[in-house]
């Protein structure tokens, strides 16, 4: 999905709520600085921004789900996630 130029990983537009996976790359201070400008504009938004890197997401499975499902909570708390319900991109 793009927002405001950007693609971004993992978007979640109930909850305003963007899921960044990080490879290396995303260690070397240019890139961090890139990051930090775009999650910037983004926040502008009223987006909010995680990240994540991606041995995080091989080696603490647990802690990333728990720490995507606590914010979830946060913004959008009545929001259950059913596999029943589809949204308008799906429709074909």
């Amino acid at each position: 999905m793009r927002v405001k130029g950007f693609y971004l990983d993992f978007y979640c537009p109930q909850a305003r709520l963007n899921i960044e996976l990080d490879g290396s790359r995303h260690g070397f201070p240019m890139q961090r600085e890139s990051d930090a400008r775009r999650d910037a504009a983004l926040e502008g938004e009223h987006i909010k921004v995680l990240r994540f890197w991606n041995h995080q997401l091989r080696t603490e499975r647990d802690v990333v789900r728990e720490k995507i499902w606590r914010v979830l909570q946060e913004r959008v708390p009545q929001w259950v996630p059913s596999r029943y319900q589809r949204s308008s991109q799906e429709d074909v």
